[in-house]
């Protein structure tokens, strides 16, 4: 042992193998073979491989633990770090314990198995990933590109693809348990943006709260535009935003409007069964009524007890209008000869109502007061 200029100096024989000396930036130093190996600074840093330490404990070469390092919360490792076991956080659950930042890209996570799952079965985040068995998402799914089903390479957003024989075929199917309330089931089609946009729906609605009342299934437009339906992308028959009916036709100007193309071609064909008007019957206001004959109504100046004069709002003031009525008498008593009936329009109330339409015999017999006549019209 020599102690020289204030340093501690420990001799083996010839050798110097260690040395303790107090130099200007440390409080001592540990040198060994003429090099620096240990260094206490006037902070309390300890360095080891360095005798300018920044930190509580800065080594400068490789450092091994035989046992467990423990840090304190809060934190940071700077620099790589390399281990052969394992690497355990004690971290309460729900806080992530490892915690990358997010400009910072993990090149290689390098493990045999993640979760007791092997590397190979996480997603890629640069695309190419295959998933087998049922997958689970929670929260919202957000894709910039399409979504395939059935295909590698779908050609839209959402494309659904497959061979199936079954029954049942490719479905693709919205489902709403609930049965309170609402219970809408629906697909749902936007174009466009603000006013202009159009909304289409194809729905089901298991309570009846929407526009049906009832419980039933529905398709249509939610906007004021009209629907249509088209085949060989041909429009062949239109429902318009007001609710009218155009077959054949773009602007039907009543409930439903019929075009059959040309004159030639049947607009209208019924095979079996009749038409019936519903409603119908003595004075109604119906395109089809009963005319009860009453050969005084008004005031009948032409003294004439061979017409009556009609009285519904579809021909009333209207000459163009078209009536049929029964070719024979149906006030029949059996002790007259029936006759034919004409009508003919009173425009300027000759014989009792202007505006009005007559009919009379045309044997010029009288009618029979309280005998009904079918009346049929149609308006041009």
């Amino acid at each position: 042992v020599h102690i020289q200029n204030g340093s501690l100096i420990l001799r083996d024989g010839g050798a110097w193998p260690l040395t303790m000396e107090q130099g200007f930036g440390s409080i001592f130093t540990i040198t060994n073979g003429g090099n620096k190996q240990l260094a206490f600074d006037y902070n309390g840093n300890l360095g080891i491989g360095t005798t300018t330490p920044t930190a509580k404990l800065e080594v400068n070469g490789t450092t091994k633990f035989d046992g467990a390092a423990t840090f304190a919360a809060g934190q940071s490792v700077t620099g790589n770090v390399s281990a052969s076991g394992q690497l355990t956080s004690t971290v309460a659950t729900g806080t992530p314990p490892l915690s990358v930042a997010s400009t910072t890209q993990v090149t290689n996570l390098n493990a045999s198995q993640l979760g007791g799952l092997t590397s190979s079965a996480f997603a890629l985040l640069s695309g190419g990933n295959s998933f087998v068995g049922n997958q689970s998402v929670t929260g919202n799914l957000f894709t910039t590109g399409s979504i395939g089903v059935g295909t590698a390479t779908p050609s839209f957003p959402l494309q659904v693809s497959g061979l199936d024989a079954t029954t049942t075929g490719i479905q693709a199917r919205v489902t709403n348990t609930s049965t309170t309330s609402n219970s809408f089931a629906l697909f749902a089609a936007t174009a466009g943006t603000g006013f202009t946009a159009v909304g289409t729906l194809m729905a089901g609605d298991a309570v009846g709260s929407g526009p049906l009342g009832v419980a039933g299934g529905y398709f249509g437009t939610f906007t004021s535009h009209p629907v249509g339906i088209v085949t060989g992308n041909v429009e062949r028959m239109r429902i318009t935003g007001s609710g009218l009916v155009g077959i054949g036709t773009t602007t039907p100007d009543g409930e439903l409007g019929v075009d059959a193309g040309s004159s030639t071609n049947t607009a209208l064909a019924i095979e079996r069964g009749a038409i019936r008007v519903v409603g119908a019957g003595a004075g109604t206001s119906t395109p089809a009524f009963v005319h009860v004959i009453n050969t005084g109504i008004g005031g009948n100046i032409c003294a004439n007890t061979s017409f009556t004069i009609t009285d519904n709002p579809l021909t009333n003031g209207d000459p163009n209008a078209i009536l049929f009525v029964t070719a024979s008498a149906n006030h029949y008593t059996g002790s007259e000869t029936p006759s034919a009936l004409m009508v003919i329009y009173d425009e300027a109330g000759a014989c009792g109502i202007a505006g009005r339409w007559l009919i009379y015999r045309t044997d010029g017999a009288a009618l029979v007061d309280g005998a009904r006549i079918n009346v049929l019209v149609i308006k041009p």
